[in-house]
Formats: structure tokens, C-alpha cells, sequence
């Protein structure tokens, strides 16, 4: 990990670091603490971001997700609690936004129902399968997930002023910059910055079509990919939250969406 300190007054300060996690590039700013604590508390999440990409990447065959969906139905797999808490918070937004964030997306025969199949046997953290062919992909989840790991250890160390900026989409903005009140973050789409927002103890989540080639979001009542250049961004208070909401809002119909935010505190930018 690369760093970089600045000491801008007697009391203020800022350290800057970055790396590539979860397929996109991470960027932290920690304030107003020694360049030593703030290269400890960088490893630490760094750290944080490797382990939970090890147990929730889809996409790594020896990782703790996909042995998970390779088990047999009815065969229940004890997890870690890393594991288990994101899949349980994960299934739970699916039923706040009306089966429009699904993480079963992936499985065989797919339906706005596939979830239910999914068991959580919290007293033993084990989780089993109803029918053959379920499979969980929490890509569309993981970063938030993580940026509520990365809360809870600024929180540890009390730091009250930071920014944690995972590829520009998922965004957890906590007190304020040294020189400004809150965080200014630009919602960018195509390359472009859309729209500016200042963020004060809030996080900033985007999904969407960046390009007409892009297309990467499945409509769980319909099965095909959302197409066309375009996006929504919220600000919510939780990470996990906006992550299921602007996916959710995504793939939504108008009434579908008037129902789901009934269910959140958001705003709400569509690009």
C-alpha cells in the first residue's frame, strides 16, 4: 500500500491511500490523525476488504461462497459469521424492495421467488438450499457490506473524519473534509460528472449502464439485462442500503419503485 501524508495546521491533517480490491480501486482519506496511526488503520482495512473478498467473491472457486453453492440441496454449510451476516442482510433488502434486489439471480430456473429457498439457521450460522441449482451472487452487495466493516473499524479507532470511495460507486463519507464541511462527491456516468453532492455522515451508491456496451443488471421478474446508457444514484445512511436500493430502483417499474422507497429514507438521483 502506497500512502500519502500531508499536515495542513497545527490540528488538521489528511493521509491518502488507495489499492485494487473487489475488481475496482479503493480509495481512503483519513484526518487529523499521525501518519503512523493512519498507515495502521489503512492495513487494518485493507486486511478487512481481503478477508470479506475471500469469503463473498462469486467468482472465486475456492472461496467460502462458492462452496456454498455448490452443496447439495438440504445439505446445510456452517459459515463464518463474515458470511452469514451479509447473505441474511442481503436476503432481507430483497423483501424490502419487492424481490428487485435478488442475490438468488444467478440460479437455474430463476423466479421472483427463488429466494425463499434460500435457509438461514441462525442459532448454528448454517445455511442450506430448498432445490437444486441455487446459487447466491453477492456482487451487487459486497462493496456496501464492506464499507460497513470499514464504519465499524473507523469507529473502533475513532475517527470521526474520513472518506472511503470504493471505484466511484460506493461511496461512505463520515464528518468533514478539513478545508469544507461534509464531502463533495461527483456522481459520475459515461466518464462524466452529472451531478455534485455533499455528503455528511452518509454514504453515496450508484448503479447503472456506464456504456451501451455495459450491461450487467438482470431484471429478476423479467431475466434480461437492463439496457441503455443510464443510472440511479442514492444517499443513504447505510452502505448495505444503498447498494440493495439503487439496484433495486434500477430495474424497477414506476410502481414498483413508489412502492419500494415507502420501505427507505433515500434520495434519489436517477443519471
Amino acid at each position: 500500500m502506497t500512502g500519502i501524508y500531508k499536515q495542513l495546521t497545527d490540528r488538521q491533517s489528511m493521509y491518502y491511500t488507495w489499492f485494487s480490491a473487489m475488481h475496482t480501486r479503493v480509495d481512503i482519506v483519513l484526518c487529523n490523525r499521525s501518519e503512523e496511526e493512519c498507515k495502521g488503520i489503512g492495513t487494518v482495512i485493507y486486511n478487512a476488504i481481503r478477508q470479506l473478498e475471500q469469503a463473498g467473491n462469486y467468482f472465486n472457486p475456492s472461496g467460502e461462497l462458492a462452496l456454498l453453492n455448490n452443496q447439495l440441496p438440504g445439505t446445510p454449510l456452517v459459515v463464518s459469521e463474515l458470511l452469514f451476516s451479509a447473505i441474511w442482510e442481503s436476503l432481507d433488502y430483497g423483501k424490502l424492495t419487492a424481490g428487485c434486489f435478488d442475490v438468488t439471480i444467478e440460479s437455474d430456473s430463476h423466479t421472483p421467488e427463488t429466494a425463499k429457498a434460500v435457509c438461514m439457521d441462525i442459532e448454528h450460522s448454517a445455511i442450506s438450499f430448498d432445490k437444486p441449482g441455487i446459487r447466491i451472487n453477492l456482487s451487487g452487495f459486497l462493496k456496501g457490506y464492506a464499507l460497513e466493516n470499514i464504519r465499524t473499524i473507523l469507529e473502533r479507532f475513532h475517527i470521526k473524519d474520513a472518506l472511503i470511495n470504493m471505484g466511484n460507486s460506493s461511496v461512505l463519507a463520515l464528518g468533514n473534509h478539513p478545508c469544507a464541511e461534509g464531502w463533495k462527491i461527483g456522481i459520475d456516468l459515461n466518464g462524466q460528472t452529472n451531478r455534485e453532492v455533499t455528503l455528511f455522515n452518509e454514504c453515496l451508491t450508484t448503479s447503472g449502464n456506464e456504456s451501451t456496451g455495459r450491461k450487467h443488471i438482470r431484471s429478476p421478474y423479467t431475466g434480461k439485462y437492463v439496457e441503455g446508457v443510464r443510472g440511479v444514484s442514492v444517499v443513504t445512511r447505510r452502505a448495505t442500503e444503498g447498494e440493495a436500493l439503487s439496484t433495486a430502483l434500477f430495474v424497477a417499474s414506476p410502481q414498483q419503485r413508489e412502492s419500494i422507497l415507502k420501505n427507505f429514507s433515500a434520495i434519489v438521483y436517477d443519471i
